[in-house]
This record gives structure tokens, sequence and C-alpha cells, in this order.
């Protein structure tokens, strides 16, 4: 039996709302414990109800959209987890403005905009992420980042209060945004990211398609793509990259339990069969225990820890 009053989100959503179940299911590692409760909203009104009737009922709300840049903690989630994967596309009339829904996948995001004829987010072709995770971890990657060309975002709070949000009224920062506090810190906009409207510039399709298939023969080329891994664990420090200093560090190839540090790229920690969230957690932290050692440098984790993690340190 759940500890919450989910007798609301029932009704709305009957057979949909599941209990206790594995995050091992939805995360890009594999691994978590399971979320007191779990649902899949399919569109963003869907998403405003089940944030609504959460906040009523005072029952924790977390959005996951492709479960990238997560570690669940072994021990689970309090709350209701929502798997998000609201994905309408509004090509506006200008022809180019684009509105989506914040559980459509960037690389299909890159995709549709570089056939569209749009340039500007074709970098995010290989992160695995969501727009909703994006804008809230200002993702990026080959020197661009979403914020460069986000206009606007609607979001909804436990209050049921909807706000259209301007990007210039929103604290940006290298991958964060107050959308996500910092350890520590609890985030200036307790929100969930309904749609995210982003002001691109024309440019030539089969040129955009090309560069995409290049950024892609680089990933599958430099990235463990073969293992479970959420993503680059840590930041790039000022001036330098985190994979740098790991291999320099000399550990490529580290493990802890069926957690390793990738060979293939030293920011990449892979699942290689059965690994636990807390494997993970113990390979990251004796990872940048030994770079601050070596460099004096202490790297910030970009995976963010989610659940149960009680006793970790810089959550």
């Amino acid at each position: 039996m759940s500890r919450w009053d989910d007798a609301a989100l029932t009704a709305a959503f009957a057979h949909r709302l599941r209990h206790q179940e594995p995050l091992s299911r939805h995360s890009t590692f594999h691994v978590g414990g399971p979320a007191d409760l779990f649902l899949t909203t399919h569109t963003a009104a869907e998403l405003e109800t089940a944030v609504c009737l959460a906040g009523a009922a005072g029952i924790p709300v977390r959005v996951l959209g492709s479960g990238a840049n997560i570690l669940p903690a072994d021990a689970g989630v309090r709350g209701l987890v929502i798997r998000n994967v609201s994905r309408r596309f509004l090509l506006e009339a200008d022809g180019n403005r684009v509105t989506v829904e914040s559980g459509m996948v960037l690389p299909v995001l890159a995709r549709r905009t570089a056939r569209a004829g749009l340039a500007g987010l074709t970098w995010g072709c290989g992160v695995p992420g969501t727009v909703g995770g994006a804008v809230a971890n200002n993702a990026g990657c080959y020197g661009a980042a979403v914020s460069d060309h986000l206009l606007s975002v609607r979001t909804v709070n436990a209050a049921g209060e909807v706000r259209e949000w301007t990007a210039d009224a929103l604290r940006f920062r290298y991958r964060g945004s107050p959308f996500k506090g910092k350890a520590g810190e609890e985030p200036a906009i307790k929100a969930a990211i309904l749609a995210a409207t982003f002001t691109l510039q024309p440019g030539d399709a089969q040129t955009l398609l090309a560069q995409v298939a290049r950024w892609l023969e680089q990933r599958a080329a430099t990235q463990p793509l073969d293992h479970p891994s959420a993503g680059s664990f840590f930041k790039n420090p000022d001036g330098d990259f985190a994979g740098r200093l790991i291999e320099t560090a000399g550990l490529k190839g580290l493990t802890h339990g069926e957690a390793q540090v990738s060979t293939k790229h030293a920011n990449f920690f892979i699942n290689q069969g059965h690994a636990s969230a807390t494997d993970l957690y113990l390979l990251a932290r004796e990872v940048r225990q030994a770079v601050e050692q070596r460099t004096g440098i202490r790297l910030e984790r970009e995976v963010e820890l989610i659940g149960a993690w009680d006793d970790a340190e810089d959550r």
C-alpha cells in the first residue's frame, strides 16, 4: 500500500499509475530502486494535471525524461516519479520559431529542425536527454548550449500555477539553470517544464543533415555507446576537460564492482552488466578524490543524484 494519498491520481490516470516501479527500467545507467509512485505522461496537458494533483495531495514529484544524466539511488525515490514523453512539435508561422513539448528527445529535435532548414540545435543529435532536462541543465556540446537559442519556457508548479518565462529572466550558467540548484542550495524555480520555444536561424537542410551525420560518427568513435551510461559524468572545469584530467591521473578502466571508468572516454562511467547505483557513486567518488589529490581541482558532477542518498556527500 502506498504511503501517499494517491486517490486523485488514480482517478485521473487509473491503471497507468504504478506502485514500486523499479527505476532501473527508466535510467540510462540501468540502475535505481523503486519509485513509490510512477506515471508516464504523454502530453504537456497530462504532465500539468499530474503535477497539480500530486501537489494538492502533498506528494513530492520528480520528472524524468529519457533517464539520462541521473543516478537514482538503490533505495529508490520517494513520492511520484513522472516519465515525461510529451513530444508535440510546432513550427510557427514566421518559419524560424519552434515550440516543443518538454518530453521530446534532443536527437529527434535536432533532426527535425535540420530537415526544416533551421540551424542552432543540430548539436543535440548525440545528446540522449529530453528538452526539459536540457533546459534545466543548460545542456550543450560542440561549443553550443540550449540557452543560446532559447526564447521562452512554460512551467507549472505544485500549486497549479502555469507561467511563461523569457530566457532573459532565467539565470542560465554552464550546465545549470534556476531549475537545478547547486549542492546545498534549493532551486530558485520549483516547477516542471512543460514546453520550450526556440528562435533558430535559416540554413541549408542538406548541409545541416550532413553536419548531424558527422557529429554522430564522431560520437560513435569517441563514446562507449555499447554499455549503459549517463553521458559525461563530471562537468569540465574552467579551461580544461574532466576526461583529460581523469585519463592523465591513470584512471581509465578503474572499476568498482561492475561500474567502470570507460577505456574509450574517461569522463564516461559505464555499467558493465550488474552494477548498482552505489557502485557508480563510489567509483565517481574515488575518481574525484584521485583527481583532486593530483591536481587540486575538485570535479563537479554533471550527473545528478536523485532519491534516497541520505549519506552521499555533495548532493
